[in-house]
């Protein structure tokens, strides 16, 4: 979308600047290009008061003199709006450009003057002036705008897919962060089984060395106590035997 909108601004409307799709946010964040957009179209007559900076004094300005503007039009525009616009929040300027886009080139093809939308300088009219925008493209009898039904369903559409997108993001996200503890749990539980691993085979190594080993068992007290008296015993006899010769 970013493409069709700079090849509508940089080679249809030939604004004093060319914008690309990567700089957008920050070439729009002035309100200086939105004004010269509605001049290109004959439908800001103030433009020689915009200013060209990012002082913020200055974008204040410059969107405080595009809002009346705007609503005339029919694009939805408010201070949240403004501020998102001067903070280059991602998809701010591309969304009302868009709209703008719809709108004007509905106007257009249309075949509608331009005039009857161009707002006054003195802004008493101004409720006047939007009830008299778009008025031979009535409805029925609830009396709703062409574009402004054109322009709602877009920016319906608009939303929901950013909705979709912005679903499908976090359900990346929480795939991404559920596939990292799954992961996480799985080296758990295979150092946990490689630890009882070693552990079974040391205690099988153990055994097995206990298991080579001979047990001598010590003589019991009474035994040897017998022993030596068998052994003074034998030593008596022969010393009386060789007494006898």
């Amino acid at each position: 979308m970013s493409d069709i909108l700079c090849r509508w601004l940089n080679n249809e409307l030939r604004l004093s600047k060319t914008v690309e799709p990567n700089t957008f946010s920050k070439d729009f964040s002035t309100g200086y290009l939105i004004g010269e957009v509605l001049y290109k179209y004959q439908l800001q007559d103030d433009f020689c008061a915009f200013i060209k900076s990012n002082i913020s004094s200055s974008k204040e300005g410059n969107f405080s003199r595009i809002e009346p503007t705007l609503q005339l039009l029919g694009v939805p525009f408010d201070q949240n709006t403004a501020q998102a616009l001067m903070q280059e929040k991602q998809g701010a300027a591309t969304r009302l450009l868009h709209q703008l886009y719809v709108l004007l080139q509905h106007r257009k093809m249309k075949r509608t003057p331009m005039d009857t939308v161009r707002p006054t300088a003195g802004g008493p009219h101004l409720h006047k002036k939007e009830n008299d925008v778009f008025s031979d493209h009535r409805v029925g009898p609830v009396g709703k705008r062409d574009a402004e039904v054109t322009l709602h369903k877009l920016s319906q559409r608009y939303e929901e897919q950013s909705r979709q997108l912005k679903e499908k993001s976090e359900m990346a996200e929480l795939l991404q962060e559920q596939k990292k503890l799954l992961d996480q749990e799985d080296m758990r539980l295979k150092d946990m089984e490689k630890l009882r691993s070693s552990r079974r085979r040391q205690t099988e190594l153990m055994a097995h060395i206990q298991a080579s080993i001979v047990h001598v068992p010590k003589p019991s007290a009474i035994k040897l106590v017998q022993k030596q008296h068998q052994q003074q015993q034998l030593r008596r006899e022969q010393q009386r035997q060789v007494c006898m010769h």
